[in-house]
């Protein structure tokens, strides 16, 4: 039961319907006071829910005019008292001064159904997802920090939590006065259902999308980024830059920093693991600021994949990857966040790749990863180009600036193990370049060169010139054949290999040598070397000089201009096929003598020639 109060006079109790009945006929003021069974205190009537009718409701509390005036509180026809009594009329002050706000009826159910349900729980639903878009559009983590921007997502996550809860308590809540109130069940128990539902969806989305994205979120505001570091280093004096690792927060700014200082830069080695999106295209920006070819010679994944577009010629090393696959936050990808695919999806089109492509690609899970094949790559105007990862500074290696691991590196190959084994002293100084070579980025074909020339200059000098007689002898068979093979495939070739002077940018032994001729060098190399370390051989032959002399007299007969050519081969350089087939006609006919005496002529050879 209800009693009422105006100014001094308190009149009750009086039923819930009777309330409305004179709130609809104006005997009821919206600045009356109100207080029923239940209450702390007495309440302005105008906050208890349902009381008032739409027409009555919507307008704002006004005096009584004549002649309403003369409709007192007196005139609501009351039922017995029983032994319910209601506070003193003093009490009610404190609610003449407040109105209780929009939040806190809501949350009590004071709002009519209408204006919970519809009001509160689909309209304040519509805002805040408008809230949540505008953040993920305009609060660009690289430009306000990712930390920052954590703090912004959850704290927007946590206050959409809040929000939730808030919603569903009210509409709960106002459904059940609009029951106690009108006595009708149908709409007020419908609402009711529809927050279940909405409850039990909340707590499903919390365990399967906000919760993960909160986490996230929160790590960012913490300052936690688990993306792998990232790194970055030029190559080839200055001309080219590599970027590995990860590409957490950071690495964009990192990057324009290094490109600033060394404006010689013309290429990008691509070869992360990829990490932030963000970052991915930041790092975009720079490289189509600055027409940088992009080129990847080992993986480029995920995020990678977006810096990759950016360059005007986009170069893959013949066994390098790029790998593709949706973007995700917090592990959660398009299939639960629709629309995160969408700057990715419109930046492919722009490059003018294929749908198929695109629409594969971006079907990956965010937890796998697709790597099309080279062929797909070409087809689908991703790649440019296939090139020979030679022809750059040497890139995607694993510890490039960890010296014991590049150690290791260079051990795997056999006759490097076999020079460490017998040749210590020699293999660290083939090591010490080995290493110094990969951290100054130079080319594949710079390296090998390069170690072939110091290993012949520094180390091999020893073995040839104190190698016993069969083992040198099998070591030279080796190197007449290889050098028959050049000169069969490009005389320029085989005087590039007897002189390392003329040599080219391009010359490549392990790619110009068939695999069987190179095992046989090694495996005659490594033989010279342990036989030379168990008995080196020192002694020179009495026929040394007459040998020779019949060796060139030989060599002469058989073309008359030999002679010259050993004497000044310079002289003979635009005649590589004249140069080479000299020296193997040479050496051909030093090994036609006994092991003793093509043993002894050979190593004079090598000692006079140091």
């Amino acid at each position: 039961m209800w009693y009422v109060a105006r100014g001094d006079q308190t009149v009750g109790p009086v039923s819930f319907e009777q309330l409305q009945a004179a709130a609809r006929d104006g005997q009821l003021r919206r600045d009356d006071f109100v207080w029923t069974e239940g209450m702390e205190q007495w309440a302005a009537a105008f906050t208890v829910a349902n009381l008032w009718p739409p027409e009555v409701a919507s307008p704002p509390p006004r005096a009584l005019a004549p002649p309403e005036a003369e409709k007192t509180v007196a005139a609501v026809e009351t039922a017995p008292t029983g032994d319910i009594k209601p506070p003193a009329i003093d009490a009610r002050r404190p609610t003449e001064a407040k109105r209780p706000n929009f939040i806190l009826r809501h949350w009590r159910g004071e709002l009519t159904l209408a204006q919970a349900y519809w009001g509160v729980g689909i309209l304040v639903t519509i805002g805040a997802y408008a809230v949540g878009v505008a953040i993920g559009k305009f609060a660009d983590p690289t430009q306000i920090g990712a930390r920052y921007y954590g703090i912004v997502f959850s704290a927007f996550l946590t206050l959409l939590c809040i929000i939730t809860v808030w919603q569903i308590i009210g509409v709960w809540r106002s459904a059940g006065n609009h029951i106690r109130s009108t006595k009708r069940y149908f709409w007020a128990s419908l609402a009711r259902v529809v927050m279940v539902l909405a409850a039990i969806r909340s707590v499903i989305d919390f365990g399967n999308i906000i919760g993960p994205m909160l986490s996230e979120s929160t790590k960012l505001a913490m300052g936690v980024d688990n993306t792998p570091a990232h790194q970055l280093r030029l190559l080839r004096g200055a001309t080219e830059l590599e970027l590995s690792g990860g590409m957490p927060f950071g690495t964009a700014v990192a990057m324009k920093q290094l490109l600033d200082a060394a404006p010689t830069v013309k290429m990008i080695h691509l070869n992360s693991r990829g990490g932030r999106v963000a970052e991915g295209y930041e790092i975009y920006k720079l490289i189509r600021e600055r027409k940088l070819i992009t080129y990847t010679s080992a993986d480029c994944a995920s995020a990678c994949t977006i810096a990759f577009l950016a360059g005007p010629q986009r170069y893959l090393a013949s066994q390098a990857r790029l790998g593709f696959h949706s973007a995700n936050y917090g592990g959660l990808d398009e299939k639960v966040l629709p629309g995160i695919n969408d700057d990715i999806r419109q930046t492919l089109q722009q490059h003018g790749v294929q749908a198929w492509f695109i629409e594969k690609a971006l079907a990956t899970r965010g937890d796998s990863i697709w790597h099309p094949t080279s062929d797909e790559l070409i087809r689908a105007g991703v790649v440019t180009k296939i090139v020979d990862a030679s022809e750059f500074g040497l890139s995607g290696i694993a510890g490039w600036n960890d010296k014991e691991a590049l150690e290791r590196q260079i051990l795997s190959l056999p006759i490097y193990q076999t020079i460490k084994e017998n040749d210590p002293e020699g293999f660290k100084v083939i090591a010490q370049y080995f290493v110094d070579s990969v951290k100054a980025g130079r080319s594949s074909i710079e390296i090998a060169n390069e170690l072939r020339d110091l290993f012949s200059a520094k180390v091999m000098q020893k073995y040839l010139r104190f190698g016993p007689d069969l083992e040198l002898m099998a070591y030279w068979k080796t190197q007449i054949a290889e050098m028959q093979h050049l000169q069969t495939l490009d005389p320029v070739r085989c005087v590039e290999f007897n002189f390392p002077e003329r040599r080219s940018k391009d010359f490549d032994l392990m790619k110009l040598l068939p695999e069987g001729l190179r095992n046989q060098d090694a495996a005659a190399l490594a033989a010279l070397m342990r036989a030379t370390a168990q008995r080196s051989n020192d002694s020179k032959g009495a026929s040394v000089q007459t040998d020779l002399e019949n060796v060139v007299a030989f060599v002469v007969k058989e073309n008359p201009r030999a002679h010259a050519v050993m004497l000044d081969p310079s002289k003979f350089a635009g005649e590589p096929k004249l140069l080479c087939s000299t020296f193997i006609s040479f050496y051909r006919r030093i090994l036609s003598l006994p092991p003793s005496r093509s043993g002894a002529l050979l190593r004079d050879l090598m000692k006079q020639a140091s």
